[in-house]
């Protein structure tokens, strides 16, 4: 986890293409808007982390936006109530009712459908804006505030020296675990 925060924020400055990263934050608030606990969210899980986006961004929008997403309920219940009981659907809901492992998904849950709904076009306007953002943050913030101000301040914290040493000797261990 805490490598790939590294990755995140090394990307963030300039090191990743801003698509894998703003990628990775939507593919997070889509997750986020998913309610857990059923196959479908476990299904958009490992498909989007077999893509080739940020896992980072991904893992950081997972922890800190269903909290808030709870907020939204009642209007993702609302907009599955609707799609569920909307006539023209029917034939379709009781064709997949009979797929083998489809009640796992609870796709007849107005909780999960209405995150499906809300769910593709907020993946489309998080990733442009978070790619917008990223545009934004490289062209003005980065360059004139971070690099020459903030860094070098930083590191002449002791604290941040110590927490930045165990950190990359916790990484050299867990990579040298893994190989």
């Amino acid at each position: 986890m805490i490598g790939a925060i590294g990755k995140l924020i090394a990307g963030i400055n300039g090191y990743q293409r801003p698509g894998e990263i703003a990628a990775g934050f939507a593919c997070g608030l889509f997750l986020a808007t998913l309610p857990g606990a059923n196959l479908l969210w476990w299904v958009f899980f490992i498909a989007f982390a077999l893509v080739k986006i940020n896992k980072g961004a991904m893992l950081l929008t997972l922890l800190f936006f269903p909290p808030l997403m709870s907020l939204i309920d009642p209007l993702l219940h609302q907009l599955g109530y609707a799609l569920l009981t909307w006539e023209l659907l029917q034939p379709f809901y009781v064709w997949f009712a009979g797929v083998p492992l489809a009640a796992l998904t609870r796709f007849n849950n107005s909780l999960v459908m209405g995150a499906l709904a809300l769910g593709l076009p907020l993946w489309i306007l998080a990733n442009i804006l978070f790619r917008l953002f990223l545009k934004f943050y490289r062209s003005t913030i980065r360059d004139k505030f971070i690099r020459p101000k903030l860094v070098p301040w930083l590191k002449r914290i002791p604290l941040v020296k110590y927490l930045v040493f165990a950190f990359e000797a916790l990484s050299r261990a867990a990579g040298a675990a893994w190989r």
